[in-house]
């Protein structure tokens, strides 16, 4: 409205010529009502750098940014994921029944019991009571003499303790009346009987025997 006005009245209106380099409004400066021209200097437009990007997963977040010189990137492409993203993905470690980024487990979820064996003279082989697949804890009854019925007094050798049992087994003699004896053995007259605590005597009395032999 200024410059017109100025126009009518005559005066010469003063008028700037501007250079614009970016897109936008402009106005005048201050000293001046209006423009003369306006030159237009934007930069055309620069093919921008684009680059092809692989990316492979991993466990961790990964942010990839263009290096210098490259404005972005074009295709972005990610490799598939499989079990070798994580060295724990194995059979062994997937449940039967399970499969994770195409590795079928084969584990077995326990389901387990407990169980109390009591010892014999036999070989026991303990599997788990259906529908349980395993046993969890087991307890095993301690040994006594009641795994055998021989294990009594009589039948171990005196001073001798087998599972608990003193033994009271004297020799080999039992109830011999010859067990304290030692034999005197002569070619005529026979075998003869000597006490072992009168083995002194004894011993003077085989010399008496003239083709008699001692066994002691």
């Amino acid at each position: 409205m200024a410059l017109k006005r100025l126009i009518r009245e005559g005066q010469a209106p003063r008028l700037q010529t501007k250079t614009i380099t970016e897109n936008g409004e402009y106005k005048p400066d201050e000293k001046y009502d209006g423009f003369r021209k306006v030159i237009v200097d934007c930069p055309g437009d620069v093919p921008a750098v684009v680059n092809e990007l692989n990316v492979t997963p991993t466990t961790s977040a990964q942010t990839i940014t263009p290096e210098t010189g490259v404005d972005g990137f074009a295709p972005v492409k990610v490799a598939a994921v499989d079990a070798t993203i994580d060295a724990n993905i194995t059979a062994a470690n997937i449940v039967s029944g399970a499969t994770i980024l195409g590795v079928a487990g084969s584990a077995i979820e326990l389901d387990g019991e407990t169980v109390s064996i009591t010892p014999t003279t036999s070989a026991q082989t303990i599997t788990p009571t259906a529908p349980k697949n395993g046993i969890t804890e087991v307890s095993v009854a301690a040994v006594t003499a009641a795994i055998d019925a021989n294990i009594v007094a009589e039948n171990i050798k005196s001073g001798v303790t087998i599972l608990d049992v003193l033994g009271s087994y004297q020799g080999s003699g039992g109830t011999d009346e010859y067990a304290n004896y030692i034999s005197i053995e002569n070619t005529m007259k026979g075998t003869s009987y000597v006490e072992a605590d009168e083995i002194d005597t004894a011993c003077d009395q085989i010399s008496m025997f003239l083709y008699g032999t001692a066994n002691v």
